[in-house]
């Protein structure tokens, strides 16, 4: 199994009122990749190249959109709409 740990950021925008993946902001803030790899204590990035993705990333990366998804169904509480 894979010793890694993947990063992800997450902002929300006021004007579309949703949370979103922000891989603008990841390539900016983790210049040497999104996944640290316990084994050799270097960041990697996620993508590959040819369609091949580095670890588990595909998969976690889904895990995180589904969450989004469900961040954004969530209603407003009252008194804090746009």
């Amino acid at each position: 199994m894979d010793e890694k740990k993947y990063c992800y950021i997450i902002s929300y925008d006021d004007t579309e009122g949703e949370w979103f993946l922000d891989t603008d902001l990841e390539e900016q803030r983790f210049k040497y990749g999104t996944i640290y790899d316990y084994k050799t204590k270097q960041w990697e990035y996620p993508y590959s190249g040819d369609g091949e993705y580095n670890g588990q990333e595909e998969y976690r990366t889904g895990q995180v959109v589904d969450l989004i998804e469900r961040l954004n169904k969530l209603e407003t509480p009252k008194g804090q709409e746009k």
